[in-house]
C-alpha cells in the first residue's frame, strides 16, 4: 500500500478560515468564503513542518529534504522496468540530522513556507540532479539491480516534488528537533554557520490567484490538482508562469467521445543521434510503412499522458501516440465537450519522458540504448492536446486512433 498524501493545512487569503489542501494540489476553495484560488507556487513547492508551541520561529533554521512522489523507469536490454517511488532524502549538508524525514510528513500537516515565515531557511546544497542519482542508488541496492548489468538509461517522472523543511535549534545540549523539543539522538553541538548558506529573498514567493479567466473574467473550472485550467467562455487554456497566469498553447481533436483526455506533445532538438524528422522516426522504430515525402519535413513531435496513470500505461500512450503522431488539421484550440480530465502531470515530465520514448520505439534495440544517455535534448514547442474517449464499461477508447486503456490504471 502507498503511503497517504502529505497534508497542508492554510488559512485562506481571503477571509483567514482554515483549509486543508494535499502536497499536489493547485486548486481549492475556502469552505467559508466559497472563493476558489489557485496556488501559485512554482513547479518545486515548499513547505515546512511546524515546530513545538514553546519555541519561537525566529530562533530556529529550517532544514531542506527533497521529497519524490512519482514513477522511476530503468531501461535495460530486454525490457523497461518501472516502480512507483514516494521517498525523501536530506538536501543539506547540515550535520548530525536523519537522511529522510520518515513518516514524520505524513503524521503532521504541513505550511507552506512563503516569504514572511519567520526563522532562517537553509538553502539545499544538494541539487535535484544529484538528488535523483542519489535516489536511483538507492532503487538498485533495494531491488538487487546492482547485482546484475546496469540500466543503459533511468528516469523519474514526478507527480509531485517538493523541498519539506524541518525546524532545528542549535542549542548547548546538541542540535535539538524543534517539532519534539528534545535533541536529536548522539547529535553534538552545532553552530550557525555549520548550516551552510541562506535562502535568498524572494526564494519563496507564493501567490494566491483568484480562478477567474484573466482574458474575459469568466470562472474557471478545475480540480484540486490540476495545473492547467481551461476558460468555457473565450477557449483558452492558461496556466502560472512567474506567479501569474499565462496563456497556453492547446487544440482538441473532433470527433465523438464523451470523456477527453490531456496529452502533452512536444517538439524537440536532439543532439547525438539523427533525428530531424519523422521519417527519422519512422526509420528508428522500423515502422511497416512506405516513408512518405511530407514525412521528411515534419519535424518529429513526442506525445505524453498530462494525467496520473500508472506507470506502464504512461510509457504505453507516449509510445503509441508518438508513433501515430495524429495530425492537427482534425484539431482546433476549442475547450472539448463532456468531462474533462484535469492536467496533472507538466510539460517538464514530458520532456524527461522522451529519452524513454525512444528506448521503446528502438529497432534493434541493442544499437539505440548505448547513445540514449549521452543525447542533448532542447525543448523546442510544446501543446496541449485534448483527445476525446469513449466510455465502454471499465474501458475508455479512442475507436479512431486504436488506442484504449483501463479506467482504473488512470490515478486520481
Amino acid at each position: 500500500m502507498s503511503p497517504g498524501p502529505y497534508r497542508i493545512e492554510h488559512s485562506c487569503s481571503q477571509c483567514g478560515a482554515p483549509v486543508m489542501l494535499e502536497e499536489a494540489d493547485r486548486l481549492f476553495t475556502c469552505g467559508h468564503c466559497r472563493v476558489r484560488l489557485y496556488l501559485a507556487a512554482g513547479r518545486v513547492a515548499k513547505y515546512f513542518l511546524p515546530p513545538h508551541s514553546s519555541l519561537r520561529m525566529e530562533d530556529l533554521f529550517f532544514v531542506p529534504y527533497w521529497h519524490l512522489r512519482g514513477a522511476h523507469y530503468s531501461v535495460h536490454i530486454s525490457a523497461t522496468k518501472s516502480t512507483f517511488l514516494d521517498t525523501s532524502c536530506l538536501a543539506s549538508s547540515a550535520p548530525g540530522l536523519p537522511v529522510t524525514l520518515g513518516v514524520r510528513a505524513q503524521a503532521m500537516a504541513m505550511r507552506i513556507a512563503a516569504e514572511g515565515v519567520a526563522g532562517s531557511f537553509v538553502r539545499p546544497t544538494l541539487a535535484y540532479g544529484d538528488m535523483l542519482s542519489r535516489t536511483e542508488r538507492t532503487v538498485r541496492s533495494f531491488s538487487g539491480a546492482g547485482r546484475r548489468a546496469g540500466a543503459y538509461l533511468t528516469a523519474f517522472v514526478g507527480e509531485a516534488v517538493s523541498l519539506i523543511y524541518t525546524p532545528v535549534l542549535p542549542a548547548a545540549r546538541g542540535l535539538v528537533d524543534a517539532v519534539l523539543n528534545r535533541p536529536f539522538a548522539g547529535s553534538r553541538t552545532v553552530s550557525p554557520e555549520d548550516f551552510g548558506p541562506l535562502e535568498e529573498t524572494g526564494s519563496r514567493a507564493v501567490s494566491f490567484l483568484p480562478a477567474i479567466c484573466p482574458e474575459c473574467g469568466w470562472d474557471m473550472p478545475g480540480e484540486r490538482r490540476s495545473q492547467v485550467l481551461l476558460c468555457t467562455n473565450c477557449d483558452r487554456a492558461w496556466q502560472v508562469e512567474g506567479g501569474r497566469f499565462v496563456p497556453l498553447s492547446f487544440v482538441s481533436m473532433e470527433g465523438g467521445g464523451e470523456e477527453a483526455l490531456p496529452f502533452w506533445r512536444v517538439e524537440v532538438g536532439i543532439d547525438g543521434m539523427k533525428l530531424d524528422s519523422y521519417a527519422d522516426l519512422a526509420e528508428l522504430a522500423n515502422l511497416p510503412r512506405a516513408v512518405r515525402e511530407e514525412w521528411q519535413r515534419r519535424r518529429p513531435a513526442f506525445w505524453a499522458p498530462a494525467f496520473r496513470s500508472r506507470p506502464r500505461l504512461f510509457l504505453r500512450l507516449a509510445r503509441q501516440l508518438t508513433v501515430l503522431a495524429p495530425e492537427e488539421r482534425s484539431m482546433a484550440p476549442r475547450v472539448p465537450p463532456g468531462k474533462i480530465h484535469p492536467v496533472t502531470i507538466d510539460h517538464e515530465a514530458a520532456l524527461e519522458s522522451v529519452r524513454l520514448t525512444l528506448a521503446e520505439l528502438a529497432v534493434p534495440r541493442k544499437d539505440v540504448l548505448p547513445l540514449l544517455d549521452g543525447v542533448k535534448i532542447k525543448l523546442l514547442d510544446r501543446r496541449l492536446v485534448y483527445l476525446p474517449f469513449t466510455a465502454r464499461g471499465g474501458d475508455l477508447t479512442h475507436e479512431a486512433l486504436g488506442v484504449s486503456m483501463r479506467r482504473n490504471a488512470l490515478r486520481g
